[in-house]
């Protein structure tokens, strides 16, 4: 397939042809009705929902996926539908699409991720932030919260919110939020993160 902008995108793997939300995603990139975004080009990958309803009676929901490349040119997807039975079907779509994305861009962001900590600089996941020593999120009123990465013992994602598990000092296990789902760039590579962490804390 041929993008908008002439760019050669390769076959399409999954497509949505309503009016206001067009998109072909490919081998190669994705593409809406104005650009193509090639995966290699894609630094942040965002997911959150919401839920409609009328007169307190839930209706329907929608899943956006949002894409920015390194130039903060995007592409937002809107997936959308009836909470039964069309809902099932909406999650299998969103589950697949987002599992073809990240097998695009996975191992290319692992790689400059654990090469920018290893080097001592700091990534930013938005919500929070990573080096070689600890992560850190800011307090909403002020300052910020500080844990070293030896301590982390695994995460949690609960009612649309990010949190880690800790050991404190007292060797007791604690979590902290470290921020939205929606508002956490590339999610799936902090958890994988995270996740990484807590195996090497992991006795052997």
């Amino acid at each position: 397939m041929i993008g908008p902008d002439g760019i050669n995108v390769g076959n399409v793997a999954f497509e949505q042809k309503k009016i206001f939300n067009k998109f072909y995603m490919c081998e190669l990139g994705i593409c809406d009705q104005k650009k193509t975004i090639l995966w290699d080009d894609i630094k942040d990958l965002r997911i959150g929902g919401i839920k409609a309803s009328v007169n307190f009676i839930p209706v329907s929901n929608a899943t956006d996926i949002s894409i920015t490349d390194f130039n903060y040119r995007s592409i937002r997807v809107t997936i959308t539908a009836g909470f039964a039975p069309l809902a099932g079907n909406k999650i299998r779509t969103v589950n697949s699409i987002m599992e073809f994305i990240i097998s695009k861009i996975f191992d290319r962001q692992w790689n400059w991720l654990i090469g920018e900590i290893r080097s001592g600089r700091t990534v930013s996941f938005n919500t929070f932030e990573v080096n070689s020593h600890a992560l850190s999120h800011k307090k909403i009123l002020g300052g910020h919260v500080v844990i070293e990465l030896d301590r982390v013992s695994g995460y949690t994602l609960d009612r649309g919110w990010l949190y880690v598990s800790y050991l404190n000092d007292k060797g007791k296990r604690k979590s902290k939020w470290l921020g939205r789902v929606s508002n956490t760039a590339n999610l799936h590579l902090a958890t994988s993160f995270l996740n990484f962490v807590t195996r090497q804390n992991q006795p052997s």
